[in-house]
């Protein structure tokens, strides 16, 4: 699960878009969003994952944020609104961590 949140994460910071893993019926996203040099943000949205335990481990894959600094969307800060079936969680995304998410990435 892992080296899956890495690697989403990774493919949107190269492309800017969304990054999607499909699976049966669920659906995981990663999607980073930086605005003109201001703060960097990263949202994981989980679609079709009831267990609330499963969403934990999967920001828990995300190396370098603490689980209290994530935060449920949709919040005024990151402008996400969640879906049908979408959970949505968001944090800030400072550099230093997406630079390590990118070495993890090409390991």
């Amino acid at each position: 699960m892992k080296r899956m949140v890495i690697g989403l994460i990774a493919t949107s910071l190269k492309t800017g878009h969304t990054a999607v893993a499909e699976f049966r019926t669920h659906r995981i996203m990663a999607l980073v969003r930086a605005s003109n040099g201001h703060e960097a943000y990263l949202a994981i949205v989980a679609e079709g994952v009831p267990d609330p335990q499963v969403i934990a481990l999967l920001l828990d894959c995300v190396p370098g944020v603490d689980r209290d600094d994530w935060q449920a969307e949709p919040s005024a800060v990151a402008g996400l609104n969640p879906g049908p079936g979408e959970v949505i969680w968001s944090t800030l995304f400072p550099s230093e961590i997406a630079s390590a998410i990118l070495d993890l990435d090409d390991e």
